[in-house]
């Protein structure tokens, strides 16, 4: 049956008659209509189901035909008939139609389209014929309808007026058929399914059967695909339920063909019901229908992996009955054939996947035949043994020498390589496996070149899927043909030439790699020392099955500057202690930071070596494994740790005496508005050479760097060349904020080696001043004073203010100040708005204040979370015991930058009653103690850090004698606060004075004297500066008498008036003001007597 016949099978079947030869001449137009496409179709249940394509084929109506026209797949009868008149139509075209139908379609045509075609009748004619009422009244087309009223009567046309015409018309004949198609599909699904209801009794297997074929045939002609596969598992089930047991296995067919004895027509109810059906028939019909099924599917939605399971469960069944037959094999070999007929020419990519395995499966089968009855062999290639002797002649033309043979192989082979290549999805392993074959061929051929040429590409596929079995004696076969091509010098591998030796080692490694035997193992380690040792080549090598490799979880200071790691390497079954020339772990952290720990010279033993890996690069943060590295002469054996390899790896800074420490923070001593770090060297003395780069962060990869350390904002780190003292490095804010983090990257040598020592280390930066300063000036006579409010400047960092000093100008000793303040027990300033601190400075000078000097507030402070963060340590944690701090020491750091700083204490439980306590639930203990437990701290350290968190979670009520005490351990910051003299205006002095010492009475004139001075000298200006007027405001209490009012025209001027109270009691003078003329504003006064009061009786 060809690839067209599979599809004919199930397609609607359309006879026509051509009694007068017309139909030829207009057949190519009727078979254009085939296949109907987009059929709708309204089922029982009432839904509408479209079918894209029915398949339809035109055949002549025989006298053999006619015989079988009970075939549920004829649908419709045409007889194609012409008439030129009434004569015509009477004396021939009439009686031929009466002729032509079966005497059931004399009758009812709809009520037998249950049971046979539909008779329908084309009438060829020209336009005149047709249009002309031959009858009198009645035209031809509806005579042929009275005549034959069931019979339903088409136009046929082959002349047009128009394009337009032909395509409806056309369409409409094609509207035609699909109605008659559908009318009669419909009756034989309802008469068939009628008749199924009938058969009840269970011995009637056959009739249920041939009515159920019927609808599946029904289904499979109208193409409806789905409802078929339905009707088959419903067939299926009958027949496995009630008689598959009691079938015999039937015969082998010699040769395979799709339809049943050349039978398309063959029913398993007719069959069952003749007692005449077998297994093998009843399985080879359901694999016909499926397949039919299959490939009649669209290319998009077609199941390719059912089919090739189809096809595989065909073949088990056939096994299961006849694999003890001798022409088994060859049945095999035809029945795959038979299928890939139908599906080589098809283009889908995964139709190609499946057709490469089926020609799998006929290479195998082939060469089983073939192995079985020569004596021919194949490396690798074994079948089981049977008591069957297969026949295999048939296809001996394949085999006829061993040559041809070997060729037939290769061919074979080649074909499914090629279809595997133009998969869509690679089936790269599949063709590695296959091409190591045509390798084996050539081994076996002794075309070791050609061998080596394959198995380079593919023998690792095996060791990298586990499949040692295979992997190492393919590995012996490429090692055996690269050593007898000895002129090979170099391999091209992924375009680059290799050394021969190179390809060689590495193929030694392998097998001791993958060995189970000790013995072999040694054998191939030897054969690979010795090669590297004739032919020392750079070659690296992964670890995997050659060494176990383990990390210790945690690192640990070795020396001053170092860092060591323990490292687990048990050497997996090679024979012999290894001199190692070095071993180096590579680690590498989140942000990209990589840190190396290495160890040179050593000897890894035959068992288990633990070695010590040490750097002086250090880097601090969580790093994760990378690589290992063992070097060995030229070879390099690589471990690559993946995720899960090996546990995360915390290193944070741990504090050695002897160790160069570089620190970075905020300058504690600082001007107002000015901003710097201060870089500090421990053990600077120790020092060849240094050099530091101090980088500030970004908070993210998009935004802006926070600070510069130009005023332009452009250079973001600061070059640092001898860090032998401590330096002062200013930086500039690029927009506001209260904290950043700066990267430290020193490297170092030291006096005492010539060892490079490096450390990266991060810092976090708090940049926020803490305290608030705003000044008032207040002028006298003969002195000035300052006067300070201080704050902390932030709710939530309060501030422990030790003392304020002012600082006279630099180079300047005619200032004298007073009013430093320093009290006996530090003072804790907040932002609360009902607390401050006021600070007074009274300053005289015996010569004159210059504008131009400047004086320097310091003050002296800490913030209180450093206060409190000293008292946890010294008086909490530490309390006093020298041994346990030694133990302590090397933790410090980690106590400091790790724990101190998640610390948030309640600070008015402190204020209020000197108790240090944390917020509630502000700290995760738990969480600290993972982070301690990862450091590996030493238990007491760790045991007694988290007691004292727990008593400060608690509260450790503190007395005033501890705080002082604890405090002089604190380093205070310091503030410096610039502040200069106002800059100079007119200032004058003005005093009243009376010679009258007896009590005042009202109306009682009094006599006073006004003195004026002028204190410009005092400010280091000669003469007025201005013209100035000076007047006695009058008020309700006094009376001036004299002049009130006059312009003050030298430095010193008296006056004398009288002066008239007004009223009893307690009266203040009257005010006074002096005018600048030229401004119209009031200058300054120093009024002696601004608040005097005096009795008037």
């Amino acid at each position: 049956m060809t690839s067209s016949e599979v599809n004919s099978t199930g397609a609607v079947y359309v006879s026509y008659f051509d009694p007068f030869d017309i139909f030829e001449s207009i057949k190519q137009p009727f078979l254009e209509l085939f296949p109907l496409r987009n059929v709708h179709w309204k089922a029982f249940n009432g839904s509408l189901k479209t079918v894209d394509e029915i398949p339809v084929n035109l055949v002549t109506e025989t006298k053999t035909f006619e015989r079988e026209n009970e075939d549920i797949r004829l649908f419709i009868r045409l007889v194609v008939v012409n008439c030129i008149s009434a004569d015509d139509y009477r004396a021939k075209v009439r009686p031929l139609i009466k002729q032509w139908l079966t005497p059931n379609e004399n009758g009812d045509c709809k009520k037998d389209m249950a049971r046979s075609p539909l008779p329908v009748i084309l009438l060829y004619a020209n336009s005149e014929v047709m249009d002309f009422k031959l009858f009198k009244s009645t035209s031809l087309i509806d005579k042929v309808a009275k005549d034959f009223p069931d019979v339903k009567a088409l136009e046929l046309k082959s002349v047009y007026k128009s394009p337009k015409e032909k395509e409806e018309f056309w369409g409409q004949m094609s509207q035609h058929i699909k109605s008659c198609v559908l009318d009669v599909f419909q009756s034989r699904l309802m008469y068939n399914q009628d008749e199924l209801e009938k058969v009840t009794d269970t011995e009637y297997v056959s009739q249920e059967m041939l009515f159920r074929e019927n609808i599946l045939e029904l289904y499979l002609a109208l193409n409806m695909l789905e409802e078929a596969k339905t009707e088959l598992e419903q067939i299926k089930h009958c027949l496995w339920n009630k008689s598959m047991k009691e079938l015999p296995n039937g015969e082998l067919e010699h040769s395979f063909l799709l339809s049943q004895e050349n039978n398309e027509q063959f029913r398993i109810g007719e069959a069952l019901a003749a007692k005449q059906l077998t297994k093998y028939e009843a399985e080879k019909y359901f694999f016909v229908k499926e397949f039919q099924i299959f490939m009649r599917d669209s290319p998009n939605s077609m199941n390719y992996g059912g089919l090739y399971k189809l096809i595989r469960q065909f073949l088990r069944s056939a096994s299961l009955l006849f694999i003890q037959e001798k022409g088994f094999l060859e049945f095999k070999i035809s029945f795959l054939d038979c299928c890939l007929l139908h599906l080589r020419h098809r283009p889908q990519s995964p139709l190609k996947e499946v057709t490469a395995e089926l020609l799998l499966i006929r290479r195998d089968c082939w060469l089983q035949g073939v192995l079985g009855c020569t004596n021919f062999s194949l490396i690798g290639k074994i079948f089981p043994s049977t008591d069957t002797h297969y026949s295999f002649d048939r296809y001996q033309y394949t085999y006829d020498t061993e040559q041809v043979f070997h060729e037939t192989y290769a061919k074979y082979t080649k074909e499914i390589i090629s279809l595997l290549s133009q998969c869509e999805e690679m089936r790269q392993r599949a063709v590695d496996i296959l091409s190591i074959e045509i390798g084996f061929l050539h081994y076996q051929r002794k075309e070791y070149d050609k061998a080596v040429a394959l198995f380079l590409s593919c023998y690792e596929y095996y060791m990298q899927s586990r499949w040692d079995l295979i992997g190492i004696e393919i590995l012996k076969v490429f090692i055996d043909s690269l050593v007898q091509c000895s002129n090979l010098r170099e391999l091209e591998i992924d375009d680059e030439l290799v050394p021969a030796s190179v390809v060689l080692s590495n193929a030694y490694l392998n097998i001791v790699r993958i060995s189970k035997d000790i013995a072999e193992k040694g054998e191939w380690w030897r054969k690979f020392t010795k090669l590297q040792q004739a032919n020392p080549t750079d070659l690296v090598y992964a670890t995997k099955d050659l060494f176990q490799i383990s990390l210790e979880d945690h690192v640990r200071l070795a020396g001053p500057n170092i860092l060591e790691i323990d490292v687990i390497i048990k050497s997996n079954g090679i024979p012999e202690d290894i001199k190692v020339d070095s071993i180096v772990l590579v680690l590498k952290s989140s942000d990209d930071t990589f840190m190396k720990f290495q160890r040179e010279d050593m000897i890894l033993s035959r068992g288990t070596t633990k070695c010590l890996l040490q750097t002086t690069e250090i880097a601090y943060g969580n790093f994760k494994a990378v690589s290992l590295e063992i070097s060995v002469d030229s070879t390099t054996f690589v471990k690559e740790f993946l995720d899960n390899d090996a546990s995360e790896l915390l290193i944070e800074p741990i504090y050695d005496p002897r160790s160069i420490i570089l620190t970075v923070e905020h300058a504690p001593q600082l001007n107002l508005g000015e901003y710097a770090l201060r870089i500090s060297c421990c053990n600077s003395d120790r020092l060849r050479s240094s050099d530091a780069v101090i980088t500030v962060q970004q908070e993210s990869l998009n935004s802006i760097y926070p600070v510069s350390f130009t005023e332009d904002g452009l250079d973001n780190s600061k070059h640092i060349t001898e860090v032998n003292e401590t330096c002062i490095v200013p930086y500039y804010l690029k927009e506001p904020v209260a904290s950043f983090s700066v990267t430290a990257n020193f490297s170092f040598t030291k006096i005492d080696c010539e060892t490079k020592f490096s450390e990266i280390r991060c810092f976090h930066i708090n940049c926020c001043l803490p305290v608030s300063v705003s000044v008032e000036d207040i002028f006298k006579r003969d002195l000035f004073i300052f006067k300070f409010l201080l704050n902390s400047s932030t709710i939530e960092n309060p501030v422990v203010l030790h003392s304020t000093r002012m600082l006279p100008p630099s180079n300047s000793k005619q200032y004298e100040i007073q009013g430093h303040f320093q009290p006996e027990t530090s003072l804790c300033l907040s932002a609360n708005i009902n607390e401050n601190c006021l600070n007074c400075y009274q300053i005289t000078t015996n010569q004159s204040f210059m504008p131009t000097d400047c004086f320097h507030l310091q003050i002296s402070y800490n913030t209180l979370k450093e206060q409190l963060d000293n008292l946890v340590t010294d008086a909490v944690l530490v309390q006093g015991d020298v041994n346990w701090y030694h133990r302590f020491e090397p933790w410090k750091l980690v106590w400091q930058s790790g724990v101190l700083p998640l610390l948030h204490y309640d600070y008015d439980a402190f204020k209020e009653s000197i108790v240090i306590v944390l917020i509630q639930d502000s700290l995760d203990l738990q969480r600290l103690s993972k982070f301690f437990k990862k450091l590996s701290i030493e238990e007491v350290v760790s045991q007694k850090m988290t007691e004292c968190l727990l008593r400060v979670i608690e509260g450790v009520q503190l007395s005033d004698i501890d705080v002082n005490a604890y405090t002089e351990n604190l380093a205070p910051r310091r503030l410096m606060v610039p502040v200069d003299l106002p800059k100079f205006e007119q200032f004058f002095y003005v005093r009243l004075n009376t010679e009258e010492n007896h009590g005042l009475k009202v109306g009682v004139a009094i006599a006073f004297s006004i003195k004026i001075e002028s204190l410009n000298a005092k400010w280091g200006h000669e003469g007025l500066a201005g013209k100035f007027l000076f007047e006695i405001i009058s008020s309700n209490e006094w009376l001036v008498h004299g002049k009130k009012r006059m312009l003050i025209t030298c430095e010193i001027t008296e006056i004398a008036l009288h002066l008239i109270p007004l009223k009893r009691g307690y009266l203040n003078f009257p005010r006074i003001e002096i005018i600048n003329i030229e401004t119209e504003e009031p200058s300054r006064i120093d009024n002696a007597n601004c608040f005097d009061t005096v009795l008037v009786f």
